[in-house]
This record gives C-alpha cells, sequence and structure tokens, in this order.
C-alpha cells in the first residue's frame, strides 16, 4: 500500500488514469462520472453503438472508492450486419474479456476490465479500499 492521499489528490489521479486510456471522467455531485462509445457501427438505415458509463464515488471518511461501471449497447433504426465476438468471465461484480465487432461501415472494441483496473490500481497506490458495485 502506498502512501494515503486525499480526496481531490486521488480524484485528480484518477481523472489522469481514466484520460490516458481515451475516457474523460468530470466531477458532477462529488462523484466522477464519464462515458464514450466503445463501439460505433453506422449506415444510412440506422446504427449501433456500445457506450461504456463509468461512476466513481470517493468516501473521503472511509477512503473507499465504489466503482459503477456499465455497457449499453443501443441500436437506432435498422443497424449495418455485424459480426461479433465476444469473449468474457463474470467473478462476483467483476467482469472482464473483450468484444469485438466488425462492420463494413464501422466497428470497435471493448475491453471490459481495461480502465476498472488502472482505477483500481491508482486507488489501492492511494491507500484507499477499491470496491466494485454492480449498476443497474
Amino acid at each position: 500500500m502506498g502512501r494515503v492521499v486525499d480526496r481531490s489528490q486521488l480524484a485528480a489521479t484518477l481523472i489522469d488514469a481514466a484520460a490516458r486510456l481515451d475516457l474523460v471522467l468530470v466531477e458532477r455531485g462529488g462523484e466522477l462520472v464519464g462515458a464514450r462509445d466503445e463501439i460505433v457501427a453506422q449506415w444510412l438505415l440506422g446504427d449501433r453503438r456500445v457506450r461504456r458509463s463509468v461512476r466513481c464515488e470517493l468516501d473521503d471518511a472511509t477512503r473507499i472508492v465504489r466503482w459503477h461501471e456499465y455497457f449499453v449497447e443501443r441500436v437506432r433504426g435498422i443497424a449495418p450486419p455485424t459480426f461479433t465476438v465476444q469473449r468474457t468471465t463474470i467473478s462476483g461484480t467483476r467482469l472482464a474479456g473483450e468484444r469485438r465487432d466488425a462492420s463494413i461501415l464501422g466497428g470497435g472494441r471493448v475491453d471490459y476490465g481495461v480502465i476498472r483496473d488502472a482505477a483500481e490500481e491508482r486507488v489501492r497506490e492511494a491507500g484507499w479500499r477499491f470496491d466494485v458495485e454492480m449498476s443497474p
């Protein structure tokens, strides 16, 4: 365990770690929140998107970070034909693995644990506890 840092230092560290992985976290209502489209495939008839959303609560009194991360797939209109390969494992509240979508008009890749793992490493180095919580 590293040295214990205060909430504002930890928040800045988490914002920086997420930015290095192309996720913009902002402080809103005492929490860090962010979202980005991981997979985008679109054509004239519609589109398909997989969006990662993150909410991170930093409790200064207990030195606990509560991590909420979820993925939502949305289809508008008629999605383009897409080939998807997904490999996942679930252990308790932790989802790991990846998903790859390929389409003539887009696609992308989701690594389910990469941002959470980077955040957990920074939190533990700061001397705080990291809890992953299921999100609705």
